[in-house]
């Protein structure tokens, strides 16, 4: 409304004063352009962790079972669990290591739950808990702004088994490293 009443003002000065009435438009479409290059302050999604299975074969991590749990519960109140397999992830080999990424969001392994991850083949259980980041924010919405989806918020510690993992800045730190 205030633009709108701004804009009128303006159309009236200009059939009196055309030069000065230019040099108003011109100041005018920058501060738009200044207003709409701000953009909103938004936080930058949170990092997953990967389980990653060191010196596997194939065949023993073919099925690994995923469970949730309530946060801060001690693994006592199971939401569900869901089965891991070349169905409904990608398992992306890498010299002896492979890590298994779910194609399904709800199967990664993110700070809404507490985990446990079974592997049939040999009966471990790893359980994950009180994950922690660094959170960053990034500007979204305006001319300069940065895709919000390019940005991360780091995972910084969590406990695996009750011991807490202190994860360095830096490649690999969202992997989940399980040696055979």
């Amino acid at each position: 409304m205030i633009v709108y009443i701004f804009w009128l003002t303006l159309c009236r000065l200009y059939v009196s004063n055309k030069p000065y009435i230019m040099n108003v438009r011109i100041y005018l479409l920058l501060i738009i352009v200044f207003l709409v290059s701000c953009g909103k302050l938004h936080q930058c999604p949170t990092e997953n962790l990967f389980p990653s299975y060191i010196a596997y074969a194939d065949s023993e991590i073919d099925t690994i079972i995923l469970r949730r749990f309530k946060t801060g519960t001690n693994f006592s109140q199971l939401i569900d669990s869901s089965r891991l397999s070349i169905v409904n992830c990608v398992f992306s080999k890498k010299t002896d290591t492979v890590t298994l990424f779910a194609n399904d969001f709800k199967n990664r392994i993110n700070e809404d739950f507490d985990w446990q991850i079974f592997n049939p083949y040999d009966q471990r259980v790893i359980s994950i808990s009180d994950m922690q980041f660094q959170i960053e924010e990034t500007r979204s919405g305006g001319l300069f702004s940065m895709d919000p989806s390019a940005c991360i918020s780091p995972i910084t510690s969590y406990k695996r088994d009750n011991i807490t993992i202190t994860t360095p800045p830096g490649f690999g730190d969202n992997f989940l490293f399980m040696h055979k």
